[in-house]
């Protein structure tokens, strides 16, 4: 919300924030709208570090179908998760993907962070359980729950497995909740690219003169 910025950014700076205004890589943009092939059953990833070891334990209970795991080499866990996912032959692991947004639309359904790749899957129409795995991510939690979407407030495996159930069941109810969503943050994000150049433009001008 624009409110919870007062005082943190000077007084004549315009807030930019929320849903209508996500910001999106270009590769990100080109993928949007376009059919990739499936290729896995389930993605997975708690952002760059997963810093509480979480992938293991999620592939433990998911079945002993198609999975890609991506994370970096920023991971404190890469050497252990890249010995464990040698053993499990039904897992592909990525390490340092320079295109996440294709791996997460090739598969049927993502499991993330409740971070910048929440808002990723929901941009590129992909079905996704999201997992709050830090404070900060709390507001995206809070606002993509309000709206029945399969949040975790933390790691459960219990309720974990209730919720893969849940939405497998209803994977098509999902399915278009997700898009209904993404053609708004979509059609906000694209208005926004031209707000900003025109604004870019007009403080140019006024330099100038």
């Amino acid at each position: 919300k624009v409110e919870q910025y007062k005082g943190l950014v000077p007084e004549n700076a315009q807030v930019f924030c929320g849903k209508h205004f996500s910001l999106m890589s270009k590769k990100l943009q080109q993928l949007k709208g376009t059919v990739v092939q499936p290729k896995y059953d389930y993605f997975i990833s708690m952002g760059a570090t997963d810093h509480n070891n979480l992938m293991p334990s999620i592939i433990e209970i998911l079945p002993k179908t198609s999975v890609a795991v991506a994370t970096t080499s920023l991971n404190p866990n890469l050497t252990a998760l890249q010995a464990y996912c040698a053993k499990q032959q039904h897992v592909d692991l990525f390490v340092d993907n320079d295109n996440i947004g294709r791996l997460m639309k090739q598969a049927k359904l993502a499991l993330v962070s409740a971070s910048t790749l929440m808002i990723e899957a929901v941009y590129l129409n992909c079905v996704f359980i999201a997992i709050n795995t830090v404070d900060n991510q709390s507001r995206n939690t809070r606002f993509l729950k309000s709206l029945d979407f399969p949040i975790l407030s933390y790691l459960s495996l219990q309720v974990l497995k209730e919720i893969l159930v849940k939405v497998e069941q209803n994977y098509v109810f999902y399915q278009e909740k997700v898009q209904l969503l993404s053609q708004e943050i979509g059609l906000k994000t694209h208005t926004l690219k031209y707000e900003v150049q025109h604004r870019i433009e007009a403080t140019r001008k006024n330099t100038k003169a």
